[in-house]
């Protein structure tokens, strides 16, 4: 397969990023406290998350940047979660998509509580899959500021600026599956 024209930021357990453009090249993130970077080669453009994983390297999800505006941070990146289990792996996505056209179908159908609800689970699905983006954002930010403090220990416990804001969004994204629990379970009471 050709290599897309779409820049890939694969999000990291424990806030680690790599970064593929279009071409064989990807950069892990951040730098060493060193100031070292890593690099590697992925074989392919549908080699790259298999790739990361034959490293060890644990993937939460991947933004993907179609525009200058999304590599700009004008526009948010195409946010995809990683299921590993899953296939596809994709599942989240493809569920919001999945419950969309449900909705469609019981619009078409004039079943407005079916339309409604379905609707409802496809945003809370999308809203979920976001939520954990921003998780995984403050998760980043916080190993930034830890290794730019240069404070870091291998296995050492701490606390920062950046911890409340790392529970916060650990916080919305419960909320958020909370909630589509409570939607999921007005669809089956409904059946």
């Amino acid at each position: 397969m050709d290599w897309q024209p779409v820049l890939r930021e694969l999000h990291l357990y424990g806030g680690g990023r790599v970064l593929n453009g279009m071409d064989q090249k990807a950069d892990l993130r951040p730098n060493a406290m060193s100031g070292r970077s890593a690099s590697l080669k992925i074989k392919s453009y549908g080699s790259f998350y298999g790739d990361i994983k034959r490293l060890g390297l644990q993937i939460v999800g991947c933004d993907f940047f179609h525009t200058e505006e999304q590599a700009k941070s004008f526009a948010p990146p195409e946010w995809r979660s990683i299921n590993p289990a899953a296939s596809p792996p994709w599942l989240c996505t493809d569920q919001g998509h999945d419950w969309s056209f449900i909705a469609n179908a019981a619009f078409l159908k004039k079943n407005g509580l079916f339309c409604d609800i379905a609707s409802r689970i496809s945003h809370q699905i999308r809203a979920c899959e976001w939520r954990l983006r921003q998780l995984s954002e403050a998760y980043s930010d916080q190993l930034n500021g830890r290794l730019f403090s240069k404070t870091f220990k291998a296995n050492d416990r701490f606390l920062d600026g950046h911890t409340s804001l790392c529970y916060l969004a650990l916080q919305s994204f419960l909320i958020d599956a909370c909630t589509l629990r409570d939607y999921l379970s007005e669809f089956y009471l409904r059946q």
